[in-house]
């Protein structure tokens, strides 16, 4: 059974070309940029004659991840279609895997395929702070769609979902910096796709990114990674404050709710408590 690998990208020179020499055995590739201002789309047709652009992902047309996966789905000719991110690695043994897989037709009701994959930050296996995570990467083309979510989106289908034993490796960012521009656009999306559902304002937001850092700190025990695992740990509590705090804007700029609701009445009473204290101890200079 043929198969079509299919790469987002954005700016990925640096790794795109890693990613694609990883998947030469494929049948088909189709890579989807979206509109990259470095040499992605250069490197990319040194590997395959469907490169396709779009702006699904661009601030004048919102339409997230899922809407600019389905877009590069419209493209692949095969019966059944890999994604993979320019970010990723396909090994030679999850390749194998795939090719012994489809060489016989799998059963009709099953639609699609599970695939592991390891985590690198900064070039370092993450055992502890990301761990490995099973994603649907593998599917028949007309059996399978990605949902409607902005970002963090999965596939929708009505068939039996199994797994492979092969990894993906995941080479995810190479500094901080990289690391915060795309949880900005990524906690964007998130406050986007609350809005258009018109979902209530969380009521208790650093009561849940507290939760969000014990369990990957203590929990996960990201605590065993030393520094990183301290970081990574704020970061990901940090997540769903951004996500929230970008929520609330939104809701306040439509004047839905006035620019000091929420109230944190037990917050406050603390703050104002600590405050009674500090200026006891410590009085303020003229």
């Amino acid at each position: 059974m043929p198969v079509s690998v299919v790469v987002l990208t954005y700016n990925e020179s640096a790794r795109v070309r890693d990613c694609l020499e990883s998947v030469r055995w494929a049948d088909e590739i189709v890579v989807v940029d979206g509109f990259s201002t470095d040499d992605t789309v250069a490197i990319a047709r040194n590997f395959t004659g469907k490169v396709f652009q779009s702006d699904r992902l661009s601030p004048k047309n919102p339409g997230g991840y899922s809407e600019q996966r389905n877009f590069a789905l419209q493209h692949v000719t095969s019966p059944w279609a890999f994604f993979i991110d320019a970010d990723e690695r396909c090994t030679p043994e999850l390749s194998s895997e795939i090719q012994k897989t489809l060489a016989g037709p799998p059963p009709e009701e099953v639609t699609a395929f599970q695939i592991r994959r390891k985590e690198y930050f900064f070039g370092v296996h993450t055992q502890y702070t990301h761990g490995s995570g099973w994603l649907v990467r593998l599917f028949r083309k007309d059996g399978v769609r990605w949902n409607d979510r902005l970002v963090h989106e999965g596939i929708v289908t009505s068939g039996t979902i199994r797994k492979l034993q092969g990894e993906l490796l995941h080479y995810s960012k190479d500094s901080i910096a990289d690391y915060l521009a795309t949880q900005n656009r990524y906690t964007s999306l998130e406050a986007l796709e609350l809005e258009q559902q018109n979902s209530p304002l969380l009521r208790r937001p650093l009561l849940d990114s507290m939760r969000t850092f014990c369990n990957l700190y203590i929990y996960k025990g990201a605590y065993r990674e030393g520094a990183f695992g301290l970081i990574m740990s704020v970061f990901f509590a940090s997540y769903s404050f951004q996500t929230w705090a970008k929520h609330w804007e939104s809701e306040m700029k439509s004047g839905r709710i006035p620019a000091t609701n929420p109230r944190f009445r037990l917050l406050e009473f603390m703050a104002a408590a600590l405050r009674s204290v500090w200026i006891r101890v410590r009085p303020p200079r003229d």
